[in-house]
Parts: structure tokens; C-alpha cells; sequence
């Protein structure tokens, strides 16, 4: 049995003209929002071994505000393909994970995280930014993920306001 955190990143800023969407940063609620997952998680000790992010600086902001507030070390690699990717890449990242790994988040962007979710549960989702959907998946490696193999979304967790 392993654990997926599939976190779609928290609110952003809107793009601006000459601005890099790679570049946008949470907003104030973006950061209350990342706030929250991470009290929620730390509460249902929901702690993940290792963090995956999208190298966009909405998504490491909204890794490490996270981290922050549950007041843990984890342990935060940025993945360059994670931004632009679309579901297969996302998959093709968790299968290369180590097996040592029971617990794993995802920090990433819409549509792909929905569409990761709709294809793995096999029904359509919605992932609003700051969701977490927790997914436990019956595999003992995550070489088996997203291959048919029975997924439960566990909890969807939602940021209070």
C-alpha cells in the first residue's frame, strides 16, 4: 500500500503584462490556504517522505509555506517537468519513485493534476488550488501506479478560510 498527496498549488496572483507565468507568486490568501493543508496534515498525520514540485515559483511557495506551518523538515525536490506537464508525465515521475517511499506528495498545476485524478479514479474531478486529494493505492511499488491498479481517494482536503 502506498500514499499519494496529489496538492493542486494555492491561489496565485494573476498573471501580469511582461510577467512570466512560470514567475507568479501565492497571493496572501494562497499563503493562508497552504497555511491550512499544513496544520490539516500534521493533524491527521498525514506525513509525506518526500515532496515533488513543479519548479514554478507558485507551486515551491506553496511547498514550503506548507512545510513551514506543520513545522516539519521535509524534504522539498523541485522537478522542472512537473510545469507545462500534463498527466502522463506526472505519471511517469511517480513511477520512477523509490519504493522506499510510502508517502508521497505532489505539488502541481491544473489541468493536469485533475486530469491525473479523473484517470486514476476513473471519474471526472475537480481540484480547486489548494485541494489535496489523498489517495491510497492498493501497489506495493510506484512502479505499479496508474496501471489499473485499485485507487481510493481517502480525502479530499480543502483549506478553511
Amino acid at each position: 500500500m502506498k500514499r499519494l498527496l496529489l496538492y493542486r498549488h494555492a491561489k496565485a496572483e494573476k498573471t501580469q503584462e511582461n510577467m512570466a507565468d512560470f514567475l507568479r507568486e501565492i497571493t496572501d490568501e494562497g499563503e493562508r490556504q497552504a497555511r491550512s493543508i499544513g496544520q490539516q496534515l500534521v493533524k491527521k498525520e498525514w506525513i509525506p517522505q518526500l515532496i515533488l514540485s513543479s519548479d514554478a515559483v507558485r507551486a515551491v511557495q506553496t511547498a514550503e509555506v506548507t512545510t513551514e506551518e506543520a513545522g516539519l523538515d521535509w524534504n522539498i525536490r523541485e522537478q522542472e517537468q512537473l510545469y507545462g506537464a500534463d498527466a502522463a508525465d506526472y505519471i511517469s515521475l511517480v513511477r520512477e519513485l523509490n519504493d522506499d517511499y510510502e508517502t508521497v506528495m505532489v505539488v502541481g498545476h491544473n489541468p493536469a493534476v485533475e486530469d491525473l485524478l479523473s484517470k486514476i479514479v476513473k471519474r471526472e474531478v475537480d481540484m480547486k488550488t489548494a485541494w489535496v486529494a489523498v489517495l491510497d493505492l492498493d501497489i506495493d511499488s510506484w512502479e505499479q501506479f496508474a496501471n489499473g491498479a485499485e485507487v481510493t481517494i481517502r480525502e479530499t482536503l480543502t483549506p478553511s478560510s
